[in-house]
């Protein structure tokens, strides 16, 4: 009996070796990938002249309620945008309920300001400003501020002169070539679901070592599980709630967003799926963001993620599409949100046992395998550490290699501490959906302030 116990830990063991090396190959792939040569605007011009088609033109919505922290910056990237301004228009989706919050920045403020002296720079007015009434329907969330801004642009007169809305977190920092890479889908494939990549990475020098890790799981995510769903075009992968695209028409025609969802984009991409048998496209361009500054707000952030995919269960269940497919999302939920409890908890596990003294009752097959094993843990830890080595060139340029190797060292020696931490919220949410059945509204993550 002893022996099948063990048999059964050993082949957990050997899948997490697997699996840690197969996430590697994939990080290494799709990395290599983000930094290849873009598509060209005249390369562009070219496929839209042979389609017969204008260049495609994209509205981006960008949700921001006590954002005044961080949103000239993000408002200054869109700027950047190596796309002709005369075919995308931003807009800044503020909320008037800000007035009745103590803030040092109003949102609204330094948007319009900010908006009015690039628009005049340039001579075009790409850049605009739009506030949420107070009175608008529902609890403030990010849902409620892009049903606005949508019904806002239905009601105009430029509805028509539009292709695609984007979606950017008001801490976001798109790629300067995302609309070439939108475009470029859009023509070549028809796309109507763009989906890329996100680091929360931009203040990793301000946060703790628990921000750091989170930032490092979800471009983990990102560059693993994300792309290969989305690269066939027709299998589902939720959205990630920024640096995403979406026909308008298509949008339009599924009414909007969920505002009362706790994660509206996974909510936006499950009903898409099970409604019009849309699936999303890879978008090849990484955006960069904001990482939870401690563990309070990680804990608060992953655990409203956590519920939100949880919450889709019951959708999925009430839905009328064939039960493997409901097996098949069900699946997809809970490898989305507690794959790491496989990934790193059987390893751990059978570490466990290997040095608690089982050792000395296996046999020669046993012991031997149990070498190896012990060998590979220090490259299972190291996973983190790979992610940020892989990632340093996006942080600093001219990152020493010192610098890179202290991290990764942190990273190693905490990695007991973080699989606790990161399980935490997982954990919560579950007993909140099955046992608690606590009803929690949508909340927003914390930022650090931004120069």
């Amino acid at each position: 009996m002893f022996d099948y116990t063990l048999s059964f830990l050993y082949i957990a063991f050997g899948i997490g070796v697997f699996l840690y090396f197969l996430n590697v190959y994939r990080i290494r792939k799709y990395i290599k990938e983000l930094n290849t040569p873009l598509v060209s605007m005249e390369q562009l011009r070219t496929l839209a002249f042979q389609r017969k088609m204008p260049l495609p033109k994209f509205a981006i919505f960008v949700p921001a309620r006590s954002e005044g922290d961080v949103i000239a910056n993000t408002i200054k990237n869109l700027e950047e945008i190596a796309y002709p301004k005369s075919r995308y228009t931003a807009f800044i989706v503020t909320d008037e309920r800000e007035l009745a919050e103590q803030v040092e920045a109003r949102t609204k403020d330094v948007a319009w300001a900010t908006t009015q002296e690039l628009n005049l720079k340039h001579g075009q007015n790409f850049l605009r400003c739009v506030e949420i009434p107070k009175w608008y329907s529902g609890k403030s969330t990010k849902g409620r501020a892009l049903n606005y801004a949508l019904q806002h642009l239905v009601a105009s007169p430029e509805w028509g002169t539009f292709d695609m809305i984007g979606v950017l977190d008001a801490d976001g920092r798109f790629h300067s070539n995302v609309l070439r890479e939108a475009a470029h889908l859009r023509l070549y494939k028809k796309a109507k679901l763009l989906q890329g990549p996100v680091y929360q990475i931009t203040n990793f020098a301000q946060v703790s070592l628990v921000g750091i890790a989170a930032g490092l799981e979800l471009a983990i995510h990102h560059l693993t599980e994300l792309p290969d769903r989305l690269r066939p075009g027709n299998r589902l992968q939720f959205l990630a709630g920024t640096n995403y695209f979406i026909d308008k028409e298509l949008i339009s025609a599924v009414g909007g967003w969920n505002q009362h969802a706790l994660v509206e984009d996974a909510e936006l991409a499950l009903r898409l799926y099970i409604e019009k048998r849309i699936c999303g496209h890879w978008l090849n361009v990484v955006e960069k963001e904001q990482t939870p500054p401690s563990f309070k707000v990680y804990r608060k952030q992953r655990e409203r993620w956590a519920r939100g995919h949880l919450r889709l269960l019951g959708y999925i269940q009430k839905s009328n599409i064939p039960f493997w497919q409901k097996i098949d999302l069900f699946y997809r939920i809970f490898s989305t949100q507690y794959r790491s409890f496989f990934d790193v908890g059987l390893l751990l596990l059978a570490l466990c046992l290997l040095l608690s003294g089982a050792l000395q009752q296996a046999g020669l097959f046993f012991t031997v395998l149990s070498f190896f094993f012990l060998a590979a843990t220090p490259l299972l830890w190291d996973l983190y550490g790979f992610m940020y080595r892989q990632i340093a060139p996006s942080l600093e340029p001219a990152a020493k290699r010192k610098q890179q190797f202290l991290m990764s060292a942190k990273l190693f020696l905490f990695m007991p501490v973080l699989i606790f931490i990161q399980a935490i919220p997982r954990v919560e949410a579950l007993y909140n959906h099955f046992i608690r059945r606590q009803q929690v509204e949508w909340y927003k993550t914390a930022r650090t302030k931004e120069v």
